[in-house]
């Protein structure tokens, strides 16, 4: 229940995160880019740690302490929401937004090579937030967590 319960907290915080732009990627509008919601995020995530580590909160909301590993378990199932929006955003932006910019159908039609479509694609990027990101990302996926053995722990105190 409480790994359940801390999945769908941090979908949700992943979801805040992914609304800050209804069609721009997180890497054009990195999250700082509105520090009332990376505020509420805090609170949000600081409120659940509270119910999982404050006493006798844990005990009043029937669920227990989450270990290291587990937490490493959670952002995995949670993270790809965002991976996830990120591809329906470029899917909006490349497909469905009437509004492209004509200068890019124009180099599309006369075949602008290779060079000019990643200097466009990489127009606005905000590096400091993917040079933030990505190593975190390498480093949570890199953790070996064996998910059988999370959600199916014996329990020593019983015998």
């Amino acid at each position: 229940m409480t790994m359940a319960l801390s999945v769908l907290v941090t979908i949700e915080m992943c979801n805040a995160l992914n609304s800050l732009s209804e069609n721009q990627s997180l890497m054009k509008m990195p999250p700082w880019s509105n520090l009332w919601l990376v505020g509420a995020i805090c609170l949000s995530m600081t409120l659940h740690f509270l119910i999982l580590y404050v006493d006798p909160l844990p005990m009043i909301f029937q669920i227990r302490p989450l270990s290291a590993v587990q937490w490493v378990t959670v952002l995995k199932m949670s993270l790809p929401v965002i991976l996830l929006d990120e591809a329906l955003k470029l899917v909006a932006r490349r497909y469905v937004d009437p509004g492209r910019d004509l200068e890019e159908e124009e180099e599309r039609r006369m075949g602008a090579g290779l060079q000019v479509r990643v200097s466009r694609a990489l127009r606005g990027v905000s590096w400091s937030f993917v040079l933030t990101a990505l190593p975190l990302l390498v480093w949570i996926y890199s953790l070996d967590t064996d998910i059988t053995n999370i959600f199916w722990q014996e329990d020593p105190e019983q015998p």
